[in-house]
């Protein structure tokens, strides 16, 4: 078991492994750079198990300190800085590792007096890799910024949001990070010129990625599906007949097939629970009738994927009730 204490020095948050079992055991600390304090702010366990990765105040690099990235063994040894040596005003603003592969990919600003501009790396653990995944030729001078990022499933693709530089634009790319310098691939296809994209999720097969964008119309969010290599263009899942309307969540089922969202598709302000297929040609409210003033405000996907649990104050606006529906 890991976790993180001021069990040394009072207010100097560190890392420790102790054994879990019957007995108990000894807690090492992990974290400690010989006589160098590293300040841990979080950690991740690596999928099998085998490495800790943290991000840590490092007081050594300058006289203000940075936020960098480290792995270290569960069995303890020195920590390893995998994150690209920072300026002074640069730090690691968050990491992942991937799924099923020995991979992490972290975000960091790197151009010194820029702290807003934010880039997305992917390095081995113990190694400092810095392969730079946004930012590469022929997309250095549009990206502004990473916003957010997330592996596939299948660990072999990263997708990103980011903001382009000038226009002022959101969009979702997608990056190779066995490949070096990769030149990331546009997913979102063309967005109106105030478009963003305001979230995104992988197909649990990877093979494609939704993404919730006012694509067409300022600030009526709709939802798309889009093939993770970027080969043809996104496809319209939603079907919101008004311009005020907006997808509010959306959710992949289990084993692909299709994706269920709540929108106020029919109705301006009623929110109910719609499912469609990957491509956007199965369209099917699921949710039963609602009066007036009533909503769907959450659901869940069974595991096997046959059914849909959704919370709503269906027939009282009184009392929020859960239901579940076929899909």
């Amino acid at each position: 078991m890991a976790y993180k204490a001021d069990q040394q020095v009072f207010g100097k948050f560190e890392l420790y492994v102790v054994p879990v079992s019957i007995n108990g055991g000894t807690a090492i600390n992990v974290s400690r750079q010989s006589t160098n304090i590293l300040e841990v702010r979080d950690f991740a366990w690596s999928f099998d198990s085998s490495t800790i990765a943290f991000r840590a105040f490092n007081p050594v690099p300058n006289t203000v300190g940075n936020v960098e990235l480290f792995t270290v063994l569960p069995s303890g040894g020195p920590p390893v800085r995998v994150s690209i040596f920072p300026n002074p005003d640069g730090e690691v603003r968050s990491f992942d590792w991937a799924p099923s592969l020995l991979l992490l990919a972290y975000t960091q600003n790197t151009i010194e007096g820029s702290p807003d501009r934010i880039d997305l790396y992917s390095t081995r653990p113990f190694n400092q890799d810095n392969n730079k995944l946004s930012n590469s030729t022929g997309t250095g001078s549009i990206i502004s910024t990473v916003r957010s990022f997330k592996w596939s499933p299948n660990s072999r693709l990263i997708a990103f949001n980011v903001v382009v530089r000038g226009s002022g634009l959101s969009e979702l790319l997608v990056a190779d990070p066995s490949v070096v310098f990769p030149t990331p691939v546009v997913l979102s296809g063309t967005l109106q010129s105030l478009g963003e994209v305001v979230g995104f999720e992988w197909s649990p097969d990877s093979f494609r990625v939704a993404y919730r964008a006012d694509q067409f119309v300022d600030n009526r969010f709709d939802l798309f599906s889009v093939l993770a290599n970027g080969s043809r263009p996104p496809l319209l899942i939603s079907r919101l007949t008004n311009d005020s309307s907006e997808v509010r969540d959306f959710a992949w089922a289990p084993d692909s097939s299709r994706i269920a969202y709540i929108a106020d598709q029919d109705v301006v302000g009623v929110f109910e629970l719609y499912t469609d297929n990957t491509v956007g040609t199965s369209n099917r409210r699921v949710s039963a009738e609602l009066s007036a003033g009533e909503n769907v405000n959450a659901f869940l996907w069974s595991p096997d994927g046959q059914l849909i649990a959704y919370q709503a104050n269906q027939d009282d606006i009184n009392k929020f009730e859960l239901y579940t529906t076929k899909p």
